[in-house]
């Protein structure tokens, strides 16, 4: 197993590396993209993505190259937030957002936002006016 001085695994870092990389990326990355990102040479990058691959944690579209986060890190990422407790951190601050812009707050566990109220006109509906917009 490839070990630098400080006892990481330099395989394991890499493929972690690729991971963060995809993570920050809507639309996915391509091979050179990801090489360019983590600084890996294509050729290692292809490999270390074949694995990633063929685990789960990623996956790629075939007509376009692109490498996104697959199930198994979608499911990481899910273990993350549930091992929070969002809805009490969070509760302080959306009370707080919604004083300041007017919206109806809304917090349960599955889903936290702020709406921002609609004045409604038998012909059309008009967005009121944003008291935090700048001018």
């Amino acid at each position: 197993m490839s070990e630098d001085a400080g006892g990481q695994s330099k395989t394991l870092v890499r493929g972690l590396s690729i991971l963060n990389a995809c993570s920050g990326s809507r639309s996915g990355l391509t091979l050179v993209e990801i090489a360019e990102a983590t600084d890996l040479a294509p050729s290692t990058a292809h490999r270390l993505l074949a694995t990633l691959e063929a685990l789960s944690f990623l996956s790629v579209n075939s007509e376009t190259g692109r490498w996104r986060i697959g199930v198994a890190g979608f499911r990481m990422g899910n273990a993350f937030v549930r091992s929070r407790d969002y809805v009490a951190q969070l509760r302080p601050l959306m009370i707080e957002l919604s004083d300041q812009t007017g919206g109806t707050r809304q917090i349960t566990d599955h889903v936290i936002y702020v709406l921002r109220g609609y004045r409604e006109n038998t012909h059309d509906r008009k967005k009121q006016k944003d008291p935090t917009a700048q001018q």
